[in-house]
């Protein structure tokens, strides 16, 4: 299914997780993370979004001390 924020991010990510920096493969659960989370002030825009595999985000909202509320 097309999405066009995931495309977009996809890109500029050159098909790599922010996180762990590996890429991206067919299967892998890819989340929409806010960079600065919004419970700490983070907008929903696309300099605030970022592509991560499910269990880096799930590692990255553990540590960045945000709500927890994920976006897809």
């Amino acid at each position: 299914m097309f999405n066009l924020r995931i495309d977009t991010l996809l890109k500029r990510q050159k098909g790599k997780c922010a996180h762990c920096d590996n890429y991206f493969k067919d299967g892998d659960s890819i989340e929409v993370d806010h960079t600065i989370p919004k419970s700490k002030g983070g907008k929903d825009s696309y300099n605030n979004w970022q592509l991560l595999h499910r269990h880096c985000h799930d590692k990255k909202t553990a540590s960045d001390g945000s709500l927890g509320n994920k976006c897809s």
